[in-house]
């Protein structure tokens, strides 16, 4: 299910993903501050996926901005390899081991994923420099619900 906020015109595009860091000072006097920033996580990775015809001027950032429908999109992340199996509900964990591939460096804890969240393994991906490992490259969902504002 998704989320109603507001992005800039320019990032107004479906599949466009964005990570909400903070919102600004100046956002809390906005009267549209409970449709733009407090529906969203701070930390957390979503992907536009309905663009509605709304459209509002923001003072602050000098733009207008499009009312928009977000969800949280598949992340890709290393998982253990005796947890994974298509279909788990897991709890994420972070792979602590110290060495890891490059390429596969950024799917330790990738932006989005936080220690301790529940996730639904979607899809194991064959990755071939995480074949001798013991961790697998998978694609997760985020479990309702999602918490940490």
């Amino acid at each position: 299910m998704g989320v109603v906020t507001l992005i800039s015109v320019q990032q107004a595009k479906i599949g466009h993903k964005f990570i909400f860091y903070n919102e600004l000072p100046e956002c809390a006097e906005c009267n549209l501050k409970t449709v733009c920033s407090d529906n969203l996580i701070k930390g957390r990775l979503y992907q536009v996926v309905k663009i509605l015809s709304k459209k509002h001027s923001c003072k602050i950032l000098e733009t207008e901005m499009v009312v928009v429908e977000v969800d949280h999109p598949p992340i890709d992340a290393l998982i253990d390899t005796r947890k994974v199996f298509e279909g788990a509900i897991i709890v994420f964990e972070p792979i602590e081991e110290e060495e890891i591939p490059e390429e596969l460096e950024k799917y330790r804890e990738p932006p989005g994923l936080k220690k301790g969240d529940k996730c639904k393994i979607i899809r194991v991906i064959e990755h071939p420099a995480a074949v001798k490992q013991n961790f697998k490259l998978c694609q997760l969902e985020l479990v309702p619900p999602i918490s940490g504002k």
